[in-house]
């Protein structure tokens, strides 16, 4: 799209000498600007600026300043024929998403199985945002902590799953959360973005549970999401995987790795290890909940918790590490 714009602004330029800024940018033109990208837009101006000056070319009253004015003219027209497209159902565009009861894409995005979509005013896909189908699909009430999760729903690493998310992220910090779920993010302005219209067009139809979240269920599917990190002969960065005289399998994990996964669900270390502790899960040292373990070639205070019973049986990606570990 850049490079195509690009040569078709030069092509003018060349063709006729002496034309004005207004025939050189067209209406067309400009809008066209307009749907591009913060970054793509940047990068047309900057080829453009180079083309012209080793070309010895010009564009009279072109100013940088009077084409940033004009093509954000553009994209706010754009956004308000958008903002008149209809909300459509969000299972019509992704058939099968759990939890999608009722909710709706917003007006000028687009869901489907290949991704988030940001449509031009008619409505045609123009812009991929991020390569998996995402939405809110809860607002979960901690009542326990006083806190209030965003639940957001993805299919990503070839199934669907959630992550609970602080209602506080915003801006890269909420991009950040949603590439821990696995999605390819191309946009991180464009996705938040779409969350912040996603949930002004379903706030009040977005199911609210009343409970504390399941900070085990979390942590396993952080363990898994971040399998890299836990391999390696002795144990990876971040852990290792083990498994007891009785047959439970379990991963100990730094404690520092631990201390960051629970201020991304918006507790503390302590609160984590007492969660874990009360769903019998923390498999803690006899004076403390961090528990002794050989990891890396020496004895470390770490966060040992065991995994899901199934989880050597039904996790192709687990039950190979484990089966490494008996190996050792």
């Amino acid at each position: 799209m850049v490079e195509e714009l690009l040569g078709e602004v030069i092509r003018k330029v060349k063709d006729s000498p002496g034309a004005e800024f207004a025939d050189i940018f067209t209406p067309d033109v400009v809008s066209r600007l307009a749907a591009l990208t913060e970054r793509e837009y940047e990068s047309f101006k900057v080829q453009l600026e180079a083309h012209l000056i080793m070309s010895g070319l010009s564009v009279p009253g072109m100013t940088e300043k009077k084409l940033d004015r004009l093509v954000q003219a553009a994209a706010e027209r754009i956004d308000a024929e958008r903002s008149k497209l209809p909300a459509v159902l969000l299972l019509e565009q992704c058939p099968g998403a759990p939890g999608g009861e009722g909710l709706y894409v917003p007006p000028g995005w687009y869901l489907s199985p290949d991704g988030v979509f940001r449509t031009d005013e008619a409505g045609v896909p123009s812009v991929r945002v991020c390569r998996s189908p995402l939405y809110v699909s809860a607002k979960v009430v901690d009542l326990e902590r006083k806190k209030v999760f965003l639940q957001v729903t993805a299919h990503a690493c070839g199934r669907w799953h959630s992550a609970a998310v602080p209602a506080s992220l915003k801006g890269k910090l909420t991009a950040a959360a949603v590439k821990n779920m696995g999605v390819l993010v191309e946009h991180d302005g464009m996705l938040t973005e779409y969350i912040a219209e996603f949930l002004r067009t379903n706030w009040d139809g977005i199911r609210v549970v009343e409970a504390g979240l399941d900070l085990y269920a979390e942590f396993a599917a952080f363990v898994e999401d971040n399998i890299e990190k836990f391999r390696g002969n002795g144990g990876g960065k971040w852990g290792r995987f083990g498994k007891e005289e009785n047959g439970r399998h379990y991963v100990a994990v730094v404690p520092e790795v631990a201390e960051k996964f629970a201020r991304r669900q918006g507790t503390t270390l302590e609160y984590l290890l007492l969660a874990l502790e009360e769903s019998g899960k923390l498999l803690a040292g006899s004076r403390s909940r961090l528990r002794p373990t050989w990891f890396n070639g020496r004895t470390r205070r770490m966060v040992v918790v065991q995994l899901p019973e199934d989880a050597g049986q039904e996790n192709d990606i687990l039950r190979k590490e484990f089966l490494n570990e008996q190996e050792r």
